[in-house]
């Protein structure tokens, strides 16, 4: 007896068509490319993989994408266009400072593994967006005009994007996606279930700097702020 074409389902091995889904387009594969590599990293982000969270076939990817390495470059330019943008006031520059810290951490927390982006690929020079220039630019400006030589400036640049990244990456990263009930360990210098496995290990320090309460993360990072700001006001005194 025929099937019904209402009844018939969709041939093995391809994706089930949807009326509703989206039409595929470019900034529906940069949003999926972006989700993969933030979740599991750049490593993860293949054709195959993407083709698998769009429900497409990779041939319906070559349709708007070159390759791989366009794809790539659609997700740093979606990083990019992310980057936080601060008025600096020079009149009030500390707090310009806070709002530059607050602003990327805020931004960079939302990348995920992206931010390793720099580790895992090479960006395209031609279709990188403006933002990667002109936010340093910025920054730069920022602290020539408030006494820095370009090397100094640079040199604070340098510990500014270490402070933000190690930060997220090793505290917010982490915090996000550990259970509430786990979270105090994080401030652990090393996991409790190492100590216990080396009771040999000659370890007070680290053994007792398990059992302090846990550090409030916000008041950490303000201090990270009061240091970078203390820095500027040495080099400027």
């Amino acid at each position: 007896m025929p099937v019904p074409p209402t009844a018939r389902q969709p041939a093995r091995g391809r994706p089930r068509r949807d009326a509703d889904r989206p039409a595929l387009d470019r900034d529906r594969i940069a949003a999926a490319a972006f989700d993969i590599a933030a979740e599991q990293g750049f490593p993860a982000l293949t054709m195959r993989s993407l083709a698998e969270r769009l429900e497409v076939t990779v041939r319906a990817l070559y349709n708007h994408v070159d390759d791989r390495q366009h794809v790539v470059d659609l997700v740093a330019h979606r990083m990019m266009d992310a980057l936080p943008v601060v008025d600096f006031d020079g009149d009030d520059w500390r707090a310009s400072v806070g709002l530059l810290y607050r602003r990327a951490r805020e931004a960079y927390r939302l990348m995920g593994r992206t931010v390793l982006v720099a580790l895992d690929e090479t960006v395209t020079p031609v279709e990188l967006h403006p933002n990667r220039i002109l936010a340093p630019e910025r920054e730069l400006a920022f602290l020539v005009g408030l006494g820095l030589s370009l090397e100094q400036a640079l040199m604070w640049r340098t510990q500014f994007l270490i402070d933000i990244f190690g930060w997220v990456m090793l505290i917010d990263y982490r915090y996000d996606r550990v259970p509430a009930d786990q979270r105090h360990t994080l401030q652990d210098p090393v996991p409790r279930e190492w100590l216990d496995a080396h009771p040999d290990i000659d370890a007070p320090l680290a053994r007792s700097a398990t059992r302090l309460p846990m550090l409030s993360r916000e008041d950490a990072f303000d201090a990270m702020v009061d240091r970078a700001i203390g820095v500027i006001e040495a080099v400027r005194a």
